[in-house]
């Protein structure tokens, strides 16, 4: 098993693994992900997408995309998806990726790792805690630009 570099070969199967998520996980159109991934890899300067590579066979990913925060006091990666196909979990791969995760932060000059999960997955946020990860306890809501414009207009 290699963590590694997505390549444009590995999209398909990412966008599968993607909108395959478990319940609770958010929902992206397959669309507009691909579209997020185009943008992604064609400018690299704002993040990195990694795969977990079985002998050919894509079994994980993870999207970290660069932010900026006050509350770290500069740049942060921000995991927007991470996941690991089910017969593949529990074996360290998902730890795999978080290695490629913080390798690129560092490189990037980050100064946190900032992660998305839903917050009804306790598996997960377990799992993230357990690798030294803090929750926050902060909760916000995003909208496209042009919802929250159009909400913003009718207010």
């Amino acid at each position: 098993m290699i963590a590694r570099s997505m390549r444009t070969d590995d999209m398909d199967g990412l966008l599968t693994l993607l909108t395959q998520q478990p319940e609770g996980g958010t929902r992206i159109e397959r669309a507009s992900l691909e579209q997020a991934l185009c943008i992604l890899f064609r400018q690299p300067e704002l993040g990195a997408v990694f795969v977990l590579d079985e002998r050919g066979t894509l079994v994980g990913g993870a999207v970290v995309t660069i932010g900026f925060s006050l509350d770290v006091g500069g740049r942060a990666a921000v995991v927007n998806a991470i996941c690991v196909r089910s017969p593949y979990r529990d074996r360290g791969h998902g730890r795999l990726l978080i290695d490629r995760i913080l390798a690129f932060a560092r490189r990037a000059e980050c100064r946190a790792i900032v992660l998305e999960p839903p917050l009804d997955d306790h598996q997960t946020c377990c799992w993230y805690d357990d690798l030294g990860f803090e929750h926050r306890h902060r909760e916000y809501c995003s909208a496209s630009v042009t919802e929250l414009s159009l909400r913003l207009d009718a207010a």
